[in-house]
């Protein structure tokens, strides 16, 4: 029987030495490996997060996908400048055309308002000349009672004409018509219609001496002038419009 031949331990031990070694060079270069394509990628993200964020031109040798995501990102954010712009000025022309509708809405108000409140007019316009006769009968009634005396029938018939023009006045005045007398106040144009001026003793210059027919009011607008003859005061010439 063939003796078997010893390996000596040493032998043994520098062999596992040596792949022991061995391995642990190759872990370590692998893992220096991994270690070196992560450091690049994440600085080829940062990179790319610093071009993107600045909006900075890429490189002639960038990556292409670099590139297009950065042109992308530009024109994502000059939309959104142009989006924004014009969310501006439709937001401006909406609150002004909100503005103009209030206004037309309160115009329209306002009109509707005045139209109702002087819808009137020419129907009381039309009655004036009737009250002023009436009004013209109850003076000489009262001229002629003064004079001649009263009688049972002119006493009767002046109350009658009276009675008839209270009616008129108050129907003027439900309505928002009001009859004013001048005589005695200063000449406005505003309210008095000037057709003569006459000397006068009595009243003063400028003073509305008579009236042949009295103003109207229709609320807070004019809508006859009272036709009056002014006083020129005492000494002066009279003529005639």
């Amino acid at each position: 029987m063939a003796e078997e031949q010893e390996i000596p331990s040493e032998a043994v031990e520098i062999s596992a030495e040596d792949s022991e070694t061995t391995l642990d060079e190759a872990l370590a270069q692998t893992i220096a490996e991994i270690e070196k394509r992560e450091d690049e990628e994440i600085g080829l993200e940062d990179d790319d997060a610093t071009f993107i964020s600045k909006g900075a031109a890429p490189d002639k040798n960038s990556n292409p996908l670099l590139e297009a995501m950065i042109a992308a990102k530009n024109e994502a954010v000059e939309a959104l400048e142009q989006t924004q712009k014009e969310a501006a000025d439709l937001q401006d022309r909406l609150l002004r055309a909100s503005a103009d509708f209030e206004n037309y809405k309160k115009r329209q108000m306002r009109e509707r308002e005045e139209s109702a409140k002087y819808a009137n007019e020419k129907v009381i316009q039309s009655f004036l000349p009737a009250i002023d006769n009436l009004m013209r009968a109850t003076d000489v009634a009262r001229e002629q009672i003064a004079g001649d005396g009263a009688t049972p029938v002119a006493e009767t018939l002046l109350e009658g004409v009276e009675m008839v023009s209270k009616l008129f006045t108050d129907a003027l005045s439900k309505l928002g018509a009001e009859l004013f007398t001048s005589v005695g106040e200063p000449f406005d144009p505003a309210r008095h219609e000037a057709v003569a001026q006459l000397e006068s003793n009595v009243f003063e210059k400028g003073q509305v001496m008579q009236e042949y027919h009295r103003g109207c009011m229709l609320h807070e607008r004019l809508i006859r002038p009272a036709m009056v003859v002014v006083s020129q005061g005492p000494g002066g010439d009279s003529a005639e419009d």
